[in-house]
C-alpha cells in the first residue's frame, strides 16, 4: 500500500501537522528569523551599545578634565591677586607704621611739622604707589605732601617746572588764631610758598 500513495501526500501530511501544531504554539515560537539576520543584528546591537559607552566615557572624562583645569586656573588666579595685592598693600602698610610713631603725628604747630617733611617726601619716593601722604589731626588741621611726577600736573596746578612736590596745609598760626590753609610747592626738600 505504501507504493499505492501519492509522491505529495507526505508533504501535504507535514504540512498539516506542521500547520495544526504551529496553531497550538505562542505567537513568539511562531517566529522565525534566519540565523545571519540574529547575528548581524546582534554585533550591530553591539557596536551601538559600545559606541554609546565610549561616547558617555568620553563626555565624563572631558567634564572632569575641563573641571579641573578650571579649578587649578581659578586657584592660580587667585594666588597671583593675592601676590599683587601684597606688593601694593604691604609697603602701604609699613608707611603707616612708620608714620604712626614718627614725630609729626604729635606736632603741635606748622613749624614742628614741616621738619618732618624730608622724612615724607622720602616715603613718597620709595613707593612710587603712593600718590599722597596725608597727616590729620583732631582738631582739624593737616598736611598733605603729593609728588609731583608729570609735567602737565605741574602745570595744572601752576607750579615751576622743578617743583617735585605739592604741600598743603591747613593749620593754626598763632594761638587763637583761625585756621590757615596754604599751598606749597617744592623741588626735592625745599618749599616755597606761592
Amino acid at each position: 500500500m505504501d507504493s499505492q500513495r501519492a509522491p505529495g501526500s507526505d508533504s501535504n501530511r507535514h504540512q498539516a501537522l506542521r500547520a495544526g501544531v504551529g496553531a497550538q504554539q505562542p505567537w513568539w515560537r511562531r517566529i522565525t528569523v534566519r540565523f545571519e539576520v540574529l547575528s548581524a543584528s546582534v554585533v550591530v546591537l553591539a557596536m551601538l551599545l559600545l559606541t554609546a559607552l565610549m561616547a558617555y566615557q568620553l563626555s565624563a572624562s572631558a567634564r572632569q578634565a575641563i573641571t579641573t583645569a578650571s579649578s587649578e586656573s581659578a586657584q592660580r588666579i587667585s594666588q597671583i591677586i593675592s601676590e599683587r595685592v601684597h606688593r601694593i598693600v604691604d609697603p602701604a602698610d609699613a608707611t603707616l607704621r612708620l608714620l604712626a610713631f614718627d614725630p609729626v603725628t604729635t606736632a603741635p604747630n606748622l613749624a614742628a611739622r614741616l621738619r618732618r617733611l624730608p622724612v615724607l617726601t622720602r616715603l613718597l619716593n620709595q613707593n612710587q604707589l603712593l600718590s599722597a601722604v596725608y597727616v590729620g589731626y583732631p582738631d582739624g588741621q593737616f598736611l598733605l605732601v603729593r609728588p609731583l611726577r608729570h609735567a602737565d600736573l605741574r602745570e595744572k596746578l601752576g607750579a615751576p617746572q622743578n617743583a617735585a612736590f605739592l604741600l598743603q596745609s591747613r593749620a593754626q598760626e598763632q594761638g587763637g588764631a583761625p585756621l590757615e590753609g596754604r599751598w606749597s610747592v617744592g623741588a626735592d626738600r625745599k618749599l616755597s610758598h606761592f
